[in-house]
Order: C-alpha cells, then structure tokens, then sequence
C-alpha cells in the first residue's frame, strides 16, 4: 500500500509549518514559563528537534538513507510529542497559543512518519540499513 501525496502539499505546508514554528520560539523567549526546569526541557526539546527536521532531507533525499530516515522521523515524532506535552504543562502566559501551534507541527510530522513508513517497502529499508552498514563498518 503506497500513499503519495502532490510535491506541491509539501510545499505549501512546510513554509506555513516554519513559519508557525518561529512565532512558538519566539513566544516562549518573550512570554517564558517561570518553572525554570519546565523551560529549560522544553528549549532542549524543542531545538532538538528542529535540528533532526533540519538533517532529515538530506539523509531522505541526497543520501537515500531510508532506513535512517524513519528512525530519525520517528525521534522527531518523539520529541514533537514531549514538547507538545511540556507546552500544555507551561505555566506560561500563551502556554495554549504554543501549545495549539505546535500541535500542527507535531500532527504533520505524525502524518509524514506514516507517510515515511508505508510508502518504503521493508526489504528496501533492510537493504539501506545492509549499506549503511558498509558504508559506515557497523
């Protein structure tokens, strides 16, 4: 089963993702939560996870590592969700506002893991994790 969606979904829903994502950034700088452990693991999380977002085209599209890939979408699904659950446990004054925007992010990267895993046969995610092995002396 393969579900495909027009390139141009992606580009009309990634630009309107960022752009979501810079106002959740910068309300959590402006308006901080005054729990200091609340916000520091909410910061981690959330960077860290915009950095895999950022490596993972180039894993997906120059290199054609599927199988690191899917792992990596499923961590960036990971710390989508723990960020999405320390925003509903801000004691921040626009704790809903962040919480409600990255709810979009974290459901899209929901859907495009999904996406990720039906759409590459396992034999062909098995046959990238026997070359990386090589490439990589794993």
């Amino acid at each position: 089963m393969y579900l495909k969606l027009p390139p141009t979904v992606f580009r009309v829903v990634w630009p309107i993702l960022y752009s979501l994502l810079v106002v959740v950034a910068t309300l959590f700088y402006v308006y901080p939560p005054t729990n200091p452990a609340i916000a520091k693991a909410t910061e981690w999380l959330f960077w860290l996870g915009i950095g895999l977002n950022l490596i993972w085209p180039t894993i997906y599209f120059r290199l054609q590592w599927k199988s690191m890939a899917t792992v990596i979408s499923f961590f960036m699904l990971l710390l989508a969700v723990s960020t999405l659950v320390l925003f509903a446990k801000s004691d921040s004054s626009v704790q809903w506002v962040n919480f409600t925007l990255f709810s979009f992010y974290t459901g899209w990267i929901f859907f495009a893991t999904v996406l990720l895993v039906v759409n590459t046969p396992y034999e062909k995610m098995m046959l990238c994790v026997e070359n990386n092995k090589k490439n990589f002396r794993i």
